[in-house]
């Protein structure tokens, strides 16, 4: 609902967005991630450092 420019994936989960843009979704077994699509490629730190951490 006023929702525009935005990617979502996801597994089985329904996902819904209101009011925002310019956003991507990822949602997958008990993990959600939410980023600006300008920040995307930080996506990349964000991994690194959970794997470091174990926790991805």
């Amino acid at each position: 609902v006023d929702a525009a420019d935005n990617v979502v994936v996801s597994d089985d989960k329904h996902v819904s967005l209101v009011g925002v843009s310019g956003l991507a979704v990822v949602a997958y077994d008990d993990r959600v991630l939410v980023v600006p699509k300008s920040e995307a490629g930080r996506v990349r730190e964000l991994v690194s450092l959970l794997d470091e951490r174990g926790e991805f």
